[in-house]
């Protein structure tokens, strides 16, 4: 979709808001590179390729490793969850419960407290491993989460950040000029984010 739309029903909570907006954040913020954007491939225009143009075992393994991160940047973020992801379902690591093993990710990830911005994604690849989650192997055919970040890690084809360019002041050329004004913008121009 080139206008990105969040579909909340009713009974959804802060979890599932912050589920879909870290998807977004993963597939659009070029600054993010690693495990914390998005493994799926994306066409020129920073859009999903469709599964259909691609190898359909590559496909499900990088969209375990997509849901899996996301889930476990979702835990650093929010406050107090109720009931576990529906993920949970799929891993079997550190706990007998979907609770338990996600109780056990969100003491792992985000200690008693929330996070947010870069130190949400520090912790995401420091502690990211060592989860539940991370086993994710929901979609198959194809590896589980932890298993193709290690493939890709191996094959340094995990995504890179970009650095955005420094703003700098623009010269007026137009002092004293009453006509109209064009402007263009460009591939590096980012809402602004604070430090």
């Amino acid at each position: 979709m080139k206008t990105p739309v969040i579909v909340l029903r009713p009974g959804w909570d802060e979890e599932t808001l912050v589920h879909e907006m870290t998807h977004h954040l993963r597939q659009e913020d070029v600054t993010r590179g690693g495990i914390a954007r998005t493994p799926m491939k994306l066409n020129a225009m920073g859009e999903k390729i469709s599964s259909k143009r691609q190898d359909r075992s590559e496909y499900n393994s990088s969209l375990n490793l997509e849901e899996a991160a996301t889930v476990a940047e979702s835990l650093i973020r929010v406050g107090e969850i109720e009931y576990p992801n529906g993920y949970f379902n799929s891993t079997k690591a550190y706990g007998n419960t979907p609770m338990e093993r996600m109780n056990h990710d969100r003491a792992l990830l985000a200690g008693s407290g929330t996070k947010k911005g870069r130190k949400a994604e520090k912790e995401l690849e420091s502690k990211f491993t060592d989860t539940s989650i991370s086993h994710l192997g929901h979609y198959r055919p194809g590896s589980n989460a932890v298993g193709y970040l290690n493939e890709r890690k191996k094959a340094g084809t995990l995504p890179k950040a970009e650095k955005l360019l420094k703003k700098t002041k623009a010269k007026t050329v137009t002092a004293g000029y009453t006509g109209p004004v064009a402007a263009t913008a460009s591939r590096n121009r980012m809402p602004y984010r604070k430090k």
